[in-house]
């Protein structure tokens, strides 16, 4: 049986949320995007996150300016009902990673990395970006030096 992060993660696309690096109490940004490449533990080798943004903004110059993020993403929220209204719950996955973020710089970087991601999101590869739309876009790859899951169904 797969190890229950792999189990979440593999659940499909997420909602993100980028987090200053100094707290993750308020997210800077929310989108709705799907996460690339998950890399699971093992050996020595963190997981490892790609995520595409916007080149400028608040949560830009935050990641830059400290080199880290915190991002947290969640997938399936439902609003499960009940007779009683202490019945009431939320049905969620949910996976929670912090770390140092690399910001790919070339355009063969972000190419890569926007192809992992597609791949990701959409379960097919062969993708191919414009010179113009790699120059508009931001691609960062965290490395999770902590992250966590959970799955409320």
């Amino acid at each position: 049986e797969r190890p229950p992060l792999l189990r979440i993660w593999r659940g499909g696309n997420f909602i993100c949320r980028i987090h200053p690096p100094r707290s993750c109490d308020v997210p800077l940004q929310t989108s709705r995007c799907s996460v690339g490449e998950f890399r699971p533990p093992c050996g020595k080798r963190p997981p490892l996150l790609l995520f595409p943004w916007a080149p400028a903004g608040r949560k830009m110059d935050l990641i830059r300016e400290t080199g880290r993020a915190c991002i947290a993403m969640e997938a399936g929220c439902q609003l499960r009902t009940a007779e009683l209204a202490c019945g009431h719950a939320a049905a969620f996955r949910s996976v929670i990673a912090s770390g140092p973020v690399k910001i790919l710089g070339t355009l063969e970087e972000k190419c890569r990395g926007l192809e992992k991601i597609m791949v990701h999101a959409t379960g097919t590869g062969d993708w191919t970006f414009s010179e113009e739309t790699l120059r508009k876009v931001c691609v960062c790859e965290l490395t999770a030096e902590e992250i966590s899951c959970k799955e409320h169904l």
